[in-house]
């Protein structure tokens, strides 16, 4: 499968095995154990133009259901809530929003509520 850049940086691709791969803006033919991570880091494939962007309202509505959940958590706090750093633990915050919370975003949250 052949696939480039989504922008005319060219992007670097490595492996824990030690295969590297530079994607650039032209299309290059991508082994098949790059595919993966060649999507990961938004390589278009071959008869894609571009990647939507994402719509900021989605991600706004997403970081406001965090913060209230985070706030939730700080003023009615129940055992096993907060992590041995003192953050909301993951798994406790992802089961009151209804989805997976990454770090970055409790994180983010965590702060916000402090302020």
């Amino acid at each position: 499968m052949r696939f480039r850049s989504p922008t005319e940086t060219p992007v670097f691709l490595a492996l824990t095995s030690g295969h590297t791969i530079v994607i650039g803006p032209q299309l290059v033919e991508v082994p098949r154990h790059f595919h993966r991570l060649a999507v990961a880091h938004e390589c278009l494939p071959e008869g894609m133009s571009e990647i939507a962007p994402e719509d900021p309202a989605v991600e706004d509505t997403k970081h406001d259901l965090i913060l209230a959940a985070v706030k939730e958590m700080m003023a009615n706090p129940q055992p096993g809530d907060f992590a041995n750093d003192g953050k909301p633990d993951a798994r406790r915050l992802s089961a009151k929003v209804g989805f997976t919370v990454m770090r970055q975003e409790r994180d983010t949250a965590w702060l916000a509520a402090g302020e």
